[in-house]
């Protein structure tokens, strides 16, 4: 026969390969610690455990209350201190408030005051004072052979002991907690009495020290303005009453000496130049070039003088002769040799003459020169020693000044220190020169610290109430059966398809588990298996798979159960489906469908008998079973056989899809071997029953198979207080029927609910219908 082409593809396969592609992951882990917690859920299931727990914590602690009160309570001693920065003047008003000090200084005064308080010293010495060995209660169980042990005493006051400083204050309260109201009041005013008599004799001391420091210094002071004053005399003895004349003579001299070497300077540098000059005019290779004013000296003498008045005679009378006689007259020659030679002659003498005058102007340069040299030497040495003259004398005056500057200063400090030397001596006199300043001391106390009402009632309550929340939560963690398909979706690589409800869960009330579909089609586990069929044609039309072996976990699991109400689903959407009953050790399919248990499987299996003769079909049309067959022709061997793989390929050819029912894997190997001749696997688990560990070595097993693993389906989950399962089956049903609970029409929910109706069948028989045991009672409680 055809099969369908809706949803499945008709083309026929062989069995699939175990498919190498992703699988279906999940948190890491599967062991019980990978849970989730749900508040809500565990308020609602659990809210009578922890009112419970709130009940007992309440009488728990008023019963803790009065036996703390009447056997152990605590009575706290406190002495009240105020502190303050030290009086800086002894007219300083007493309030802490005018005292002066910086906040830092307070703070670490204050720090050591408190471990001062509590100090092994003074807590020793408290112990020994007569108050506490003879008025106290507490001092008796320090007594060793009529000795008191002092150290364990005081170990003993140091840890009931305090010291704090109030916030936002410079109040320190000291307190000591005793068993007893008069106890606790004598030992802290024993540590006050013994902690101010140790602090007046530290200050005290503390002063002394001070003062007798202030009076070595002044004393210093004195010897080193002596030593000054004489040093300040022996100045005066070398004559130091002139130094001021002194000073003014060499100002003065220095004054009329800088205009000389500044004149002296110039005149130097300006004959240096002009000699300079000179010399290179002299060496001059085409010739020297005179200056000026020796040309015009040189021309100013008489022999040069001669000379021209000569020439110039002999020029006129050549003018006359040439006048008289002509140009080329003997006598107009003659008159100009004459000329000519008057000329050479005058040529001649003037550069003798300049040459002699040049020299004898450079040499009186240089005499110039030098003479302006030593000019400036001495100058400039008489120039030193005024100098020199005025920094010994400005020297001695800084001395003399020193000295008087420092002699007046340590005569000034020194009046000071006297200052502060008697200020301290009058604040030492005052009564209020201690820091410290008792503000009250300890009284007994008429009533106990602890315990108190309004803290032991809520703390004992909330410890009780947090106990019982953690054994929950404990218990929550530790749960390693799988409740619900949350459970299952922590373990890795596997994929919820659905879940079936408990039968008890179902509105419809179907009359048993196995035919819930076709009995109830519109209640709730119909619904559920409608969701785990579209889940199925999802992963199984992936890789057109049509074989299906269908494992249980362990027996009494249902999950022949769920391939029957399966293969009903199936069937209603006009798809061709084989049920095969694998299970030859307990089959049961054959009394859910209502047909004969032979032949069946067995006979394929042994040959005596074709697939297609045995195969029978049931009241569901395009559903078909093959029963396990005859019992005495059951043989578990021959499931892992060829002719099992042939029976498989034939069931292929004429289905949609083949559903196979085995004996549960914890049981038996069937299932394992027979994984490998289908095309995919599918694992049914019962709530409160599989553990994970246990799901996940299936899931292990099954993917060493060639089959692909598809996933698992949880059934018989229950609805406990707090789950979401209850509200969501029954707003299915409710949708579904319209509002009507039962089918049959016998009320509401609401009337349901009220009791209007008859009454329900017992839990026990729906466990009974859903092929649980009646033994396993009420449903675990820790979902």
């Amino acid at each position: 026969m055809p099969r369908g082409s809706n949803e499945m593809s008709p083309t026929p396969t062989p069995p699939a390969p175990r498919p190498t592609g992703s699988r279906p992951t999940a948190p890491p882990g599967g062991g019980g610690l990978n849970v989730t917690i749900d508040p809500r859920k565990l308020l609602l299931q659990y809210w009578p455990w922890l009112a419970a727990s709130f009940i007992v914590g309440v009488v728990l602690s008023v019963g803790t209350y009065y036996a703390l009160l009447r056997f152990a309570p605590l009575y706290d001693g406190d002495v009240w201190f105020e502190f303050s920065s030290p009086l800086t003047a002894a007219d300083q008003e007493e309030t802490a408030v005018s005292r002066e000090g910086g906040e830092a200084e307070i703070e670490r005064f204050i720090g050591t005051q408190l471990q001062i308080m509590r100090s092994d010293n003074i807590l020793m010495e408290v112990v020994n004072t007569r108050p506490v060995r003879e008025d106290t209660r507490w001092i008796q169980q320090f007594i060793r052979h009529g000795q008191v042990d002092l150290v364990e005493a005081s170990k003993e006051l140091g840890r009931i002991s305090s010291a704090a400083l109030l916030p936002e204050s410079n109040i320190v309260r000291l307190r000591v907690q005793a068993n007893h109201a008069r106890d606790a009041a004598v030992l802290a005013n024993a540590v006050r009495e013994i902690y101010l008599t140790n602090l007046r004799n530290t200050n005290r001391i503390s002063s002394s020290d001070m003062l007798e420091a202030l009076n070595r210094r002044r004393n210093a002071m004195q010897d080193e303005r002596r030593i000054l004053e004489d040093r300040k005399q022996r100045l005066f003895t070398t004559g130091l009453e002139t130094l001021d004349d002194r000073f003014n003579y060499y100002a003065q001299q220095i004054d009329s000496l800088l205009p000389v070497l500044i004149n002296t300077q110039y005149a130097l540098d300006l004959s240096r130049e002009r000699l300079e000059r000179w010399e290179e005019q002299l060496q001059n290779p085409s010739g020297p070039t005179y200056p000026e004013e020796v040309r015009s000296a040189v021309d100013q003498n008489p022999i040069i003088q001669d000379l021209k008045r000569r020439i110039s005679g002999l020029e006129a009378a050549l003018m006359s002769a040439r006048e008289s006689y002509g140009p080329r007259h003997r006598q107009v020659r003659e008159i100009q040799k004459q000329i000519n030679g008057n000329s050479a002659q005058l040529e001649v003498e003037r550069q003798r003459q300049l040459t002699n005058s040049f020299e004898q102007q450079i040499e009186m340069l240089n005499n110039t020169i030098r003479s302006y040299e030593t000019t400036e030497a001495e100058t400039l040495a008489s120039l030193d020693e005024a100098r020199r003259s005025l920094a010994d004398v400005n020297r001695l005056r800084e001395d003399y000044m020193r000295l008087d500057s420092d002699a007046n200063q340590l005569a000034k400090e020194a009046r000071a220190l006297q200052a502060r030397i008697d200020e301290r001596q009058a604040i030492n006199e005052r009564a209020s020169s201690s820091r410290v300043k008792l503000l009250a001391a300890a009284r007994v106390p008429e009533r106990p610290s602890f315990p108190k009402l309004v803290v032991v009632v809520p703390a004992v309550t909330l410890l009780t109430v947090a106990l019982v929340a953690g054994l929950i939560l404990l218990r929550e963690i530790l749960e390693q059966r799988v409740r619900s398909p949350s459970d299952v979706q922590f373990i890795p690589r596997i994929r919820v398809l659905g879940l079936v409800p408990d039968i008890s869960e179902d509105p419809s009330r179907p009359p048993s588990i196995e035919r819930a579909v076709s009995e109830r089609p519109t209640g709730v586990i119909a619904e559920c298996v409608r969701q785990i069929r579209t889940e199925m044609i999802k992963q199984i039309g992936r890789r057109d798979h049509t074989t299906l072996l269908v494992i249980s976990g362990m027996p009494e699991t249902g999950g022949t159960a769920v391939i029957s109400n399966i293969a009903e689903s199936f069937a209603a959407i006009e798809r061709r489906v084989l049920i095969i009953d694998g299970n030859l050790r307990r089959p049961r399919m054959h009394e859910i469908m209502g047909v004969p248990e032979a032949p069946g499987l067995s006979e394929v299996l042994s040959g005596a008998r074709p697939l297609s003769e045995v195969i029978q079909r049931t009241e569901s049309p395009n559903l078909d079973v093959l029963t396990a067959g005859s019992v005495d022709a059951k043989g578990y061997e021959r499931l892992t056989t060829e002719i099992m793989g042939k029976a498989l390929a034939e069931a292929r050819e004429k289905y949609d899809i083949v559903l196979i029912d085995v004996a549960p894997a914890i049981v038996s190997s069937d299932a394992i071997m027979l994984a490998s001749r289908c095309d995919a696997t599918m694992l049914v688990v019962r709530a409160f029953s599989e553990k994970r560990g246990l799901v996940a070595r299936i899931r292990t097993q099954l993917e060493e198979t060639k089959a692909e693993f598809i996933g698992v389906v949880v059934n018989g989950v229950r609805s406990n207080a707090g789950g979401y399962f209850r509200r969501n089956f029954r707003a299915t049903h409710e949708y579904s029927n319209n509002g009507v609970l039962d089918p049959n029409g016998r009320g509401s929910d609401r009337r349901r609910r009220l009791g209007l109706d008859a009454e329900e069948p017992s839990k026990e028989a729906y466990a009974h219908r859903n092929g649980e045991p009646e033994s396993n009672g009420k449903p675990d409680k820790s979902e």
